[in-house]
C-alpha cells in the first residue's frame, strides 16, 4: 500500500489520467484540486473559489468539466480560469456532488441537499441526477434525491449504478447508452444502517466497488448484489475509489476527516489521506467529456 498524506476534509472524485500518469482528485470542503504524479511522488495543489464536488477530464484538452458547488463550468487548473455555463436554482439548499462520464462522453452528476437539511421532506428542496450533453445541454433524469453518490456503469454500459446515500441502498438502472436515458431501476444491495454508500467504480468483471462510509472498507459487490470481496482500510471514512496505474490494477481511494472527533482523529492518523493498493482486479480507462461547449 502507498499513502499520499493530504489529510483532506473530504477527498472526492479520484480519477486516473493515463496520459500523464497522475491521480486527480478534489478536497471538497478544503476547496483544493490535486494532481499526484505516482512515479515521482510530486504533488500539485490548486486553490478554488468554491467547493469542487466532481469533475471529468475533457478529450484532447487541459481543461476539466467541473461540477462546482453552485453549478457547472469548464475549469483550467494552470490559470484558475472558470467558464460557467449552468447554475443550480438560487435560493435552494442544493449543491452538486458525485459525477462521472459515460462511454458516449456525457457527464452525469447528482445534486444533494446541504447536509443539515438532507433528510428534509420538502419537495422544493430535493436534488436530482442530471446529464450534461457535449454541447452543454443539461437534462434531469432522477428527482427527489437527497444525497447523490455511486455513479458508475457496468462494463457494457447497460447498467447505471446510483445511490441516494440516505436510503442505505445502491440502485441499478437499465441504461440506453445511445440515447442517454434510464430505464427501470432495482435495488442492487441494501447496506448496514451504520454505513453510507459513497463513491463507486466497477472492475473489468462487472463487480462494483463501493466506498462504504463509516465501515473502514471498500466492498466488492457482484451484479447479483452479493458482497464478493472486501478491502480493509486504516481509516473509517473512505469516500471515492477508482482503478489506476499502467495496468489499471491499482485500487485507489480517498478518505475524509470530516465529522471525526479529536479522539477518532488520534486513532486514525491517516484519515483524509489517499490510499493506493495493488490488487488482482483491474478496471478500465476513465471516459472523457466530448466537449462541444460554445464557451
Amino acid at each position: 500500500m502507498d499513502e499520499v498524506s493530504v489529510h483532506n476534509g473530504l477527498g472526492e472524485c479520484v480519477l486516473w489520467d493515463e496520459h500523464t500518469g497522475k491521480l486527480l482528485w478534489t478536497d471538497m470542503p478544503g476547496k483544493v484540486f490535486y494532481r499526484y504524479q505516482v512515479q515521482t511522488q510530486a504533488l500539485e495543489s490548486f486553490s478554488l473559489p468554491e467547493d469542487l464536488c466532481s469533475f471529468a477530464m475533457i478529450e484532447r484538452s487541459p481543461w476539466l468539466l467541473a461540477a462546482f458547488q453552485s453549478g457547472l463550468a469548464k475549469y483550467l487548473p494552470e490559470t484558475g480560469e472558470i467558464r460557467w455555463f449552468w447554475k443550480l436554482p438560487e435560493g435552494k439548499k442544493l449543491r452538486m456532488n458525485d459525477g462521472r462520464c459515460d462511454a458516449a462522453g456525457r457527464f452525469w452528476v447528482g445534486s444533494l441537499i446541504d447536509r443539515e437539511h438532507c433528510y428534509s421532506d420538502d419537495p422544493e428542496e430535493q436534488g436530482g441526477l442530471y446529464c450534461v450533453a457535449p454541447d452543454g445541454t443539461v437534462s434531469q433524469h432522477l428527482h427527489n434525491v437527497r444525497l447523490s453518490n455511486s455513479i458508475c456503469w457496468s462494463p457494457d454500459s447497460r447498467i447505471l449504478y446510483f445511490s441516494d446515500s440516505t436510503k442505505k441502498c445502491i440502485e441499478a438502472f437499465a441504461f440506453d447508452l445511445e440515447n442517454g436515458t434510464l430505464g427501470a431501476g432495482r435495488s442492487l444491495i441494501n447496506l448496514p444502517p451504520h454505513c453510507n454508500p459513497d463513491g463507486s467504480v466497477t472492475d473489468s468483471e462487472g463487480h462494483l466497488w463501493n466506498a462504504l462510509w463509516g465501515s473502514s472498507q471498500l466492498v466488492r459487490i457482484s451484479p447479483a448484489g452479493k458482497i464478493s470481496d472486501r478491502l480493509q482500510l486504516p481509516v473509517s471514512q473512505p469516500a471515492c475509489p477508482t482503478f489506476a496505474g499502467p495496468s489499471h490494477n491499482w485500487l485507489v481511494t480517498s478518505s475524509a476527516t470530516y465529522s471525526l472527533s479529536e479522539e477518532a482523529l488520534a486513532a486514525e492518523p491517516g484519515a483524509g489521506n489517499l490510499f493506493i493498493y495493488e490488487t488482482a482486479y483491474t478496471g478500465k480507462p476513465e471516459y472523457r467529456f466530448k466537449d462541444q461547449l460554445p464557451v
